[in-house]
């Protein structure tokens, strides 16, 4: 069964609980979907961010737009280059808080307490901030809760509070990705 994350989720207790990563959806895409399935050939490709990671070994894909969106006012896909089904290996759902760093705060916990009522087996490894990678200052910061599921699978719910420095707006982020390519991304940045 896919689930359904929203912000406000008033029906919880009627839902079964999910097992693997797969089963969670953000924009009604799932981990393992071909995002051919979702956005034409041509967007993916021009959306590609090519010098993204020192390695090729997976390409994400930002700024995509889904009309049918109700929650999420972008999306990022990640998948393996040269994949010529596009399968999705990551999915981050984005939401933005200009000027309001605050509620999203607020709503990371919500998330998180909401997200962990989903699945059977669940390790929430806390609530942690650092610096972002992308702004060498110091100055930005990234705050998040990561959910470890029985698949190795993970959920990051995320805040990033750019610097006034960066003409980006705060957001929410709610990732999910194959433990393969969370491997990956662990040791992209370092």
């Amino acid at each position: 069964m896919k689930t359904l994350l929203t912000l406000f989720v008033l029906f919880f207790s009627s839902l079964l609980p999910a097992d693997e990563i797969s089963d969670f959806q953000i924009g009604g895409m799932s981990i393992g979907d071909s995002a051919l399935d979702y956005f034409s050939r041509e967007e993916l490709e021009d959306n590609k961010e090519l010098n993204w990671f020192d390695t090729t070994l997976y390409t994400p894909i930002s700024e995509l737009y889904l009309s049918s969106s109700e929650i999420y006012e972008s999306f990022q896909l990640a998948v393996k280059t040269n994949d010529v089904n596009y399968e999705i290996v990551g999915i981050s759902g984005n939401i933005f808080y200009e000027n309001d760093i605050y509620k999203c705060y607020e709503q990371l916990d919500n998330i998180s307490n909401d997200v962990k009522k989903l699945f059977v087996d669940v390790v929430d490894l806390g609530k942690k901030s650092f610096d972002h990678p992308y702004d060498k200052s110091g100055e930005s910061k990234i705050t998040d809760i990561e959910l470890v599921l029985n698949d190795g699978g993970r959920i990051l719910i995320q805040c990033y509070d750019w610097s006034e420095t960066y003409s980006f707006v705060d957001s929410l982020r709610i990732n999910i990705m194959s433990e393969e390519y969370k491997t990956f991304v662990d040791t992209a940045y370092d």
